[in-house]
């Protein structure tokens, strides 16, 4: 009885019911305003500088994982960004759960966030710009729930600076790739190995006072300086093309 109660805890505590509601909603929502939009695009042809960029993205998205989770209990400054101990990382039902809801609920809200602003913005300059800021800031926003649960307001404030940050590049990854299933297992795999760690905070980042906000700020200039990487040169020119044909479907 106890395991059946702990299971139906993990399914009502995690945001996958959430996420199913969310899939029909946005159905009838894009209906209702006349928005034929594409989930994920065919591959595209790349130059090899295009290629290298993206294929430096989904490393960067893989090592990222790793990294927003053991910046909170690196013992070392090599620790922080690779020499990881992955016994460390124990996948529970909870955490696979809760990493499912995570995706399905908050990607799907990002993904209705990124169609309809780039409908909002379709022929005006700063589209790209404009959407990947306010689906980002809308995403880091929403975060802000927390305080309904009587949660610490300088906390959900720290996690609200990395999810802009982190929904800045994972918008990006997106509208540069053509590939939504990019951005969830991206998300999914974070979510993951941050609900599965068996060890605590306290790592070397809290020896100058306040870990959540200096890991959770040095987690958001990592990916806003991935997202700038991005821009540079031809790329934006793809983003653009990219958001075309996901609105013009």
């Amino acid at each position: 009885m106890n395991d059946y109660l702990s299971s139906f805890v993990n399914w009502s505590h995690s945001e996958i019911l959430n996420g199913l509601a969310l899939i029909p909603i946005i159905f009838c929502l894009f209906k209702s305003w006349d928005i034929r939009a594409k989930l994920n695009l065919k591959f595209r042809r790349y130059s090899n500088i295009q290629l290298i960029v993206l294929l430096v993205a989904v490393f960067f998205a893989a090592w990222y994982s790793f990294f927003h989770s053991y910046v909170y209990i690196a013992s070392t400054f090599s620790q922080l960004f690779w020499n990881w101990d992955f016994s460390e990382i124990i996948p529970t039902e909870r955490a696979v759960l809760w990493s499912l809801g995570a995706i399905l609920f908050e990607e799907g809200f990002r993904y209705l966030l990124i169609i309809v602003l780039l409908e909002a913005f379709k022929g005006q300059r700063g589209q790209i710009e404009l959407t990947i800021f306010l689906s980002a800031l809308f995403f880091g926003l929403i975060h802000y729930a927390g305080l309904l649960d009587q949660g610490p307001i300088f906390i959900i404030s720290t996690q609200a600076i990395f999810a802009f940050g982190y929904g800045c590049f994972l918008a990006t990854l997106y509208l540069y790739s053509g590939k939504f299933w990019l951005v969830l297992l991206s998300h999914f795999s974070l979510d993951l190995i941050a609900f599965s760690l068996s060890a605590g905070g306290g790592g070397i980042l809290s020896w100058y006072d306040n870990n959540d906000l200096l890991s959770n700020g040095l987690s958001m200039v990592f990916a806003l300086a991935m997202t700038l990487i991005m821009f540079l040169g031809k790329q934006r020119k793809i983003m653009q093309e990219n958001a075309a044909r996901l609105i013009n479907a």
